[in-house]
């Protein structure tokens, strides 16, 4: 819109919750007993950590008007998620979820995400059903905030504009994805391609926020979590 101000990141939740885990686990670990759980414990959050320090680099140098909440956490009826980053922007919201995991990840004809580090294969939980997990989360939580004459269109607009993702943030991992479902190979991406998605998925969109609509929906995020 030509009134908007906003073509920069604004960072408007950081997170320091990961970092924290790790200096208290550091403070304990050589007066417990269980040191070599705790070290390898202390590895796998330095590895989330990395990752997530790769996306926000990645956010914060795009030179895209967005607002940023990085560890996003919300309860609703019973249920919780913790979300990598939300990112609202003037088109759509994107919620990622980071993962920074050794070796090469492959996505089979069914969905099912497959790792292979070294002479290790395994099947892995599925980061996108996560991800999807937390928009439906707070696709409801939306739905039960407005009137009843409103949730019909909430709802059917939601997933429009609402779009889950995951990162895959390791620069030597190779993604394997030429025979997944097409609804799942667009929505799991390496850190290097974030911006360029981002750019791209905003264009096709017809949806235009305001500057003062992307600060609301942002606060109204941060009264969530």
């Amino acid at each position: 819109m030509i009134f908007d101000k906003i073509r920069e990141p604004i960072l408007f939740k950081e997170s320091n919750s990961m970092q924290s885990k790790i200096d208290y686990l550091n403070t304990i670990k050589d007066n417990v007993k269980e040191k070599e759980k705790i070290d390898k414990d202390i590895k796998i959050l330095e590895a989330g950590l990395y990752g997530e320090k790769k996306v926000l680099f990645e956010l914060l140098n795009s030179h895209i008007g967005m607002y940023i909440l990085n560890d996003f956490y919300i309860e609703y009826k019973g249920l919780n998620s913790q979300i990598d980053f939300v990112v609202i922007t003037h088109r759509n919201t994107y919620y990622i979820e980071c993962k920074n995991m050794i070796g090469n990840i492959e996505i089979d004809h069914n969905g099912n995400f497959i790792r292979t580090f070294g002479n290790t294969k395994e099947g892995i939980y599925s980061p996108l059903t996560q991800a999807q997990r937390h928009m439906e989360l707070l696709r409801q939580n939306s739905v039960d905030s407005v009137s009843f004459l409103r949730k019909e269109l909430v709802k059917n607009a939601f997933p429009k504009y609402h779009i889950p993702l995951v990162v895959l943030a390791n620069d030597k991992s190779i993604l394997y994805d030429k025979y997944a479902p097409i609804n799942i190979r667009k929505k799991v991406i390496k850190v290097d391609k974030l911006i360029e998605y981002i750019k791209e998925c905003d264009k096709n969109t017809e949806f235009d926020n305001s500057d003062k609509e992307m600060k609301d929906i942002a606060e109204t995020y941060m009264r969530y979590n």
